[in-house]
């Protein structure tokens, strides 16, 4: 029951920490930003993209996360792109 609570609360403490900003560049809005009519001059919208964008917290990549990347491309350089190289992978 606790642990619901707090997820609750976290919830709702993400939500209000949301800010809203009408016709900004994305580059200018502030972190955890829903952009309303974003002014985006370089680049082309339709449909909901050209009314709202949303600028997220700036997190970098994980390190664990580069290193599967390079854990697979280096498999894939020894094995080919070959179905069968694949196919020995799943076994």
């Amino acid at each position: 029951m606790i642990l619901h609570r707090q997820t609750f609360f976290n919830l709702i403490k993400k939500i209000f920490a949301t800010k809203i900003e009408f016709a900004k560049p994305v580059s200018t809005a502030k972190t955890n930003s829903i952009i309303f009519f974003p002014y985006q001059p370089n680049m082309v919208s339709c449909g909901i993209s050209a009314l709202i964008a949303f600028k997220g917290s700036n997190s970098e990549a994980r390190d664990s996360d580069l290193d599967q990347i390079q854990k697979t491309l280096l498999l894939l350089k020894e094995r080919g792109l070959s179905s069968s190289a694949l196919s020995e992978k799943d076994d």
